[in-house]
C-alpha cells in the first residue's frame, strides 16, 4: 500500500470542515411542521437561510475539489437532480410506472400483506435510482480534468462512497414525512443521529469503523422515523384515508416503511466495500539509471 493511499485512509478532518459537512442535516428540520408562535417565525427566518448555507458549502466543496466533508452535498445534488429528472420528464415517469405495474401488480383494497410488498419493493427501487443518478453525477465530476483525484481517493478510501449515500439519506427523510403533520421532533432526532454519524465518520477510525460510526447514525436515524412515525401517523387529519386503512394498521404501515428504507440503504451502503477489493493502484517503476556516456560497464 504505497504512502498516498495511507495518507487519504488516515486523514483527519479540521473542527471547521465538519462544521460545513453539519450544515446538511438541519435541511429536514427547516421544512418539518413549524410550531405556533414566536418559534414558528424563527424557523420561518431560519429556514431560507439554511438553504442558501448549503448551496454556498456546496459551491465551496467544488471550489475545493470535494473535501470528504463535501461529500454528503454531492449526494444531495444526485438525488434532487434524479427528482427533478423524472418529475420532468413525461416519458421517464410513465416507463417507471410501467415498471413497477409490471413488478407490483394492482392490490385490492384492505390486502396489507400486499401493501406491504409494495413499499418494500417500491422503497428498494427508490433507493436503487438515487444510487444511479449518484453513480452518474461522479462520472461527470471525475471526467473534468480538475477533478480526477477524486476517483483516486474514492478506490483508496471506500468509505468515502458510503460518505456520498449518506447525503442522500437527507432528501429521502423530506421524503419520507411529506405530508406529515407534528413530524418536527422524530425529524430532529434522526437528523441528531446522522450529525453524531458524521462528526465521528470525519474525526476517528479506521475504514471499517469509520463505516460502522456512518451505518449506526444511519439505523438510529432510521429507527427515531419508524417510531417517530408510529407515535404521530394517528394524530394526522387524514379523514379519507383513514376511513380505507384505519389508524393503528396506518401507524404499523408507515413504521414497517421506514424500516424498508432502512434494509434498501444498509444494502446500498455496504456495497462500496466491493472497492476495496479491487486491485490496488499501481504506482510505476521509475527506470533503471543508465551508465554514465563513455563508460563500459
Amino acid at each position: 500500500m504505497d504512502r498516498e493511499v495511507l495518507e487519504i485512509r488516515s486523514e483527519k478532518v479540521s473542527w471547521a470542515g465538519v462544521l460545513a459537512g453539519l450544515v446538511i442535516f438541519l435541511l429536514p428540520v427547516t421544512v418539518a411542521d413549524q410550531p405556533a408562535g414566536v418559534a414558528g417565525l424563527v424557523m420561518r427566518f431560519v429556514s431560507p437561510v439554511v438553504w442558501l448555507l448549503c448551496l454556498a458549502i456546496l459551491v465551496l466543496g467544488f471550489a475545493r475539489r470535494i473535501p470528504r466533508w463535501g461529500l454528503p452535498y454531492v449526494g444531495l445534488l444526485a438525488s434532487i437532480i434524479s427528482y427533478v429528472a423524472v418529475l420532468a420528464s413525461a416519458s421517464m415517469s410513465e416507463t417507471l410506472s410501467k415498471i413497477i405495474g409490471m413488478i407490483l401488480p394492482k392490490m385490492p383494497v384492505g390486502d396489507e400483506a400486499a401493501r406491504l410488498r409494495s413499499s418494500f419493493w417500491g422503497s428498494g427501487m427508490l433507493w436503487l435510482a438515487m444510487v444511479i443518478f449518484l453513480a452518474l453525477v461522479v462520472l461527470l465530476i471525475i471526467a473534468i480534468p480538475a477533478f480526477r483525484r477524486l476517483w483516486l481517493r474514492l478506490r483508496a478510501d471506500w468509505t468515502q462512497v458510503t460518505f456520498l449515500l449518506y447525503g442522500m439519506i437527507v432528501p429521502a427523510m423530506i421524503l419520507s414525512f411529506d405530508e406529515h403533520r407534528y413530524d418536527a421532533l422524530p425529524v430532529s432526532l434522526a437528523m441528531i443521529f446522522l450529525a453524531a454519524g458524521a462528526v465521528l465518520y470525519l474525526r476517528l477510525g479506521s475504514p471499517w469503523r469509520r463505516w460502522l460510526w456512518l451505518f449506526g447514525g444511519a439505523t438510529m436515524a432510521y429507527g427515531a422515523a419508524a417510531l417517530g412515525k408510529y407515535i404521530i401517523v394517528p394524530m394526522q387529519d387524514w379523514t379519507y384515508w383513514f376511513s380505507i386503512h384505519p389508524p393503528q394498521t396506518e401507524r404499523v404501515f408507515e413504521a414497517l416503511g421506514a424500516g424498508f428504507e432502512w434494509f434498501w440503504l444498509s444494502l446500498a451502503m455496504l456495497a462500496p466495500a466491493l472497492l476495496s477489493i479491487l486491485p490496488p493502484r499501481r504506482t510505476p517503476e521509475p527506470p533503471p539509471p543508465q551508465p554514465a556516456a563513455g563508460l563500459i560497464p
